[in-house]
């Protein structure tokens, strides 16, 4: 597994999952998943298809940038 340490505290450790454009969906190590950054239409095209995977309970939305 690899971690990457973009933008956040340097004591959470994350893997980015995916990618669609700018935006990233962020792994944390206790389960959560977080979509950051990009457009609108990408965080929707995103969570789309992030919801077919995982709990909405899991996922968090932030804009970033």
């Amino acid at each position: 597994m690899k971690y990457d340490w973009t933008g956040i505290s340097n004591r959470e450790r994350v893997e980015v999952v995916a990618r669609f454009g700018d935006t990233e969906i962020i792994k944390f190590w206790n389960g959560r998943f977080e979509i950051r950054g990009g457009t609108e239409a990408e965080r929707v095209k995103a969570n789309d298809w992030l919801r077919q995977f995982i709990a909405p309970a899991l996922l968090t939305l932030r804009k970033i940038g």
